[in-house]
């Protein structure tokens, strides 16, 4: 059996942590005849390997945090320089996580998923590139059709009325420099439009 203050001194705690340990539950006090408290050795024990497990968890933990930041960094294109300044490392450290980072990148860039995940993306590029082309031809094969369409003079100015001497699709009055925009019936045979 431990006294109090030895077990504080085995987890490195003061008699008050200890007490507090106590009524949480981790620790179970025997009082001896004396009306002092002991603890047995295979508990605290116990307690302090749960003590440092949870402080490398914590420790762990917090090198993870710091190998994020600096990859957060490093994926952001900043000096290695600039990150020793910033997160107020050693240059070794520094220098070894971007090590770490580069071999993970090299390491992602061989998996599996990532050249299935090109491949899809060059089959689609390529599909859409079929689909532009069909698009483009049908465009020009329109703007064909819509040039080669018969346009009189018979279009009126819709601002002075005037006859001009020359039509376009861009309708544009030669007298006066108004504009006219066509529509369907434009496009029939001169005497429809010429009843309207």
């Amino acid at each position: 059996m431990l006294s109090r203050s030895k077990t504080a001194a085995v987890l490195q705690l003061t008699e008050a942590g200890i007490r507090l340990l106590d009524k949480r539950g981790e620790l179970h006090p025997v009082k001896q005849d004396d009306g002092t408290f002991a603890y047995h050795e295979k508990e605290v024990e116990a307690v302090r390997a749960d003590r440092l497990r949870t402080n490398r968890l914590a420790a762990k933990s917090a090198d993870g945090a710091l190998t994020a930041r600096v990859f957060a960094r490093l994926n952001a294109g900043e000096r290695l320089t600039d990150i020793v300044v910033n997160e107020q490392l050693p240059a070794s450290v520094v220098r070894g996580l971007a090590a770490s980072w580069r071999d993970l990148q090299a390491e992602d860039m061989n998996a599996a998923s990532v050249p299935a995940v090109v491949a899809r993306m060059q089959r689609q590029m390529k599909a859409d590139g079929k689909r532009l082309n069909q698009v483009i031809a049908a465009h020009n094969a329109l703007a064909q059709r819509v040039y080669a369409l018969p346009v009189t003079p018979a279009l009126p100015c819709e601002a002075c009325g005037s006859v001009p001497a020359e039509a376009r699709l861009d309708v544009r009055c030669s007298s006066c420099g108004g504009r006219r925009d066509l529509e369907a019936t434009d496009f029939g045979p001169a005497d429809a439009r010429a009843n309207d």
